[in-house]
Formats: structure tokens, C-alpha cells, sequence
């Protein structure tokens, strides 16, 4: 009886551990599809509104003043994108660090931000313009106060440039919620173990 009790708490403990060691391939997974995910629809959103963008560049009445389209621009933009939780929403940035559209933090309109450096010592702002003019545009990883929490979260933003007027277009995600994401897995992971 002892003989069959160990066996069965041996083998037991064998099925459990392979089964976190599945758990931790598939996390693995699972963060590297959402994270796709995530960078294919701000890829999406940015290249969205860059179509907005240039398709009311290329018609505007020429006798139209400029800066009164432009600030039509942008206020359409802060109306027509972002969640209800703060997020999603596009940003604009003249590429001198300017601020001209974040509608979550519109207390920057009008700021400086190119020398903005993030924890790790990220030049946010000026790596976002400089990924932002090459041809594809690009992404990059960031320390960021995220809208929900009041706190610096990890973010990765996508951000592409409109020459015609010197803007870098872009929007993120917060990384966290990938880790919220694993953690309910294995808590159902660790329900059925």
C-alpha cells in the first residue's frame, strides 16, 4: 500500500511538473502572440490616421489657411480615437518635440518634450521622431504614466512621420497587459493542478 501511495504521489508530481513546463512554453506563446497582436493593430491605428492625414493634405482648398486645417486635424484625431480606459489614443509630435495632440495628457500641448528620458534612459520622444522618418516608421519600448493606473507602465508605441508638415504620428500599448493576461492563465493553470 505504501509501495502504490509513493508511486502514485511520485507520478503525480511527474504529470504536475510537466505540466507547468507546458504552461511556461505556452506563456511564452501566448506573450508573443499578443504582443503581435498589439503592435499589428497600432500599426493599424497610426497608418489609419496617416491615410486621414494625407488624404486632407492632398485635397485641401489651397486659399484655406494652413494652421486652421491643421488644428482641424488634430482635433478630429483626439475625437476619433482612444478607449474609454485612456488608451489606444493617437499622439502628435512636431519633430522638434513639440507636443501638438496627446488627448490624455493636453496639459503638454504646446511642450517640449524631444529631451524626455524615460527610467531606463530611453530618449522617448526623440527616438519615436527618428524611428518615425524612416521609411516604414518603427517601434519603440518605453517607461510611460499609464492613463488607468497614474503609474509608469511598459509601453511600446509604433510611430511613422508626415513630412509635409514635420509631424511623427503615433500611438502604443502597455505592455502590462500581457502580464495580466499570463497571470490569469496560470491561475486557471494552477485551479486545474
Amino acid at each position: 500500500m505504501l509501495i502504490m501511495l509513493i508511486v502514485i504521489i511520485v507520478f503525480s508530481t511527474i504529470v504536475a511538473y510537466k505540466e507547468y513546463q507546458n504552461f511556461e512554453i505556452e506563456a511564452q506563446s501566448i506573450q508573443t502572440e499578443f504582443i503581435q497582436k498589439q503592435k499589428d493593430t497600432i500599426v493599424f491605428d497610426t497608418k489609419r490616421v496617416l491615410g486621414f492625414i494625407h488624404n486632407a493634405y492632398k485635397n485641401r482648398d489651397t486659399e484655406q489657411d494652413e494652421d486652421l486645417l491643421k488644428k482641424q486635424i488634430l482635433h478630429a484625431i483626439e475625437e476619433l480615437y482612444g478607449r474609454q480606459d485612456g488608451t489606444g489614443y493617437i499622439f502628435v509630435y512636431d519633430f522638434s518635440g513639440v507636443v501638438l495632440s496627446d488627448p490624455v495628457q493636453r496639459h503638454n500641448i504646446g511642450k517640449n518634450l524631444y529631451a524626455t528620458q524615460d527610467t531606463n534612459g530611453v530618449m522617448v520622444i526623440k527616438d519615436l521622431i527618428d524611428i518615425s522618418r524612416m521609411k516604414e516608421g518603427g517601434f519603440v519600448e518605453y517607461q510611460w504614466l499609464k492613463p488607468t493606473s497614474g503609474t509608469l507602465s511598459p509601453k511600446i508605441s509604433y510611430a511613422k512621420s508626415f513630412e509635409p508638415w514635420g509631424w511623427m504620428v503615433g500611438t502604443g500599448v502597455y505592455l502590462d497587459e500581457v502580464e495580466k493576461h499570463i497571470q490569469t492563465q496560470r491561475n486557471i493553470l494552477k485551479n486545474r493542478l
